[in-house]
């Protein structure tokens, strides 16, 4: 065996090793489950409106605030505005409490895009929302659910 073949070889071997360390930690990242507890959730459905039209496509999103526990909920609007939220680790609804709401849309090409979309193709996607309702640091839309659940509607100029 050449020398350059022995180097090759044992390079080769090092990538091996290395993912066979790295591997076994990645397993979990993103796998959806966790020791946390999250809190129970309460059914909440509703409409979104933009100048009394359904807004379509659009991500609705509950971030908790002040004292709620929870992670994000988030919905998605069809072709009636209508949305129901379900926690980012799929279980369906959101827990008793305040929220900070975020309603963001992306177009691209005049169409609305979603997350599960391919970026790349067809060119680039860009919010067509204000940042008083899309903008996480800037948003005044605020909700509260209550035990037993919720239609909550938004109705934006």
């Amino acid at each position: 065996m050449s020398f350059s073949s022995r180097i090759g070889k044992g390079l080769s071997m090092r990538r091996s090793l290395a993912l066979i360390l790295i591997l076994p930690g990645l397993v979990g990242c993103g796998s959806g489950t966790s020791d946390v507890k999250l809190p129970p959730t309460e059914e909440v459905s509703g409409t979104v409106m933009m100048k009394g039209e359904p807004l379509i496509g659009a991500m609705v999103t509950f971030i908790p605030s002040g004292s709620t526990k929870g992670i994000e909920c988030v919905g998605r609007t069809d072709d009636l505005g209508e949305y129901s939220p379900r926690q980012i680790r799929g279980v369906e609804g959101v827990p008793a409490g305040t929220y900070k709401v975020v309603i963001s849309r992306f177009l691209k090409n005049g169409e609305p895009v979603s997350i599960e979309d391919d970026p790349g193709t067809g060119g680039i996607a860009a919010e067509s929302l204000p940042p008083k309702y899309s903008s996480a640091s800037a948003t005044k839309l605020r909700a509260t659910v209550k035990e037993g659940g919720k239609t909550i509607d938004f109705d934006l100029e």
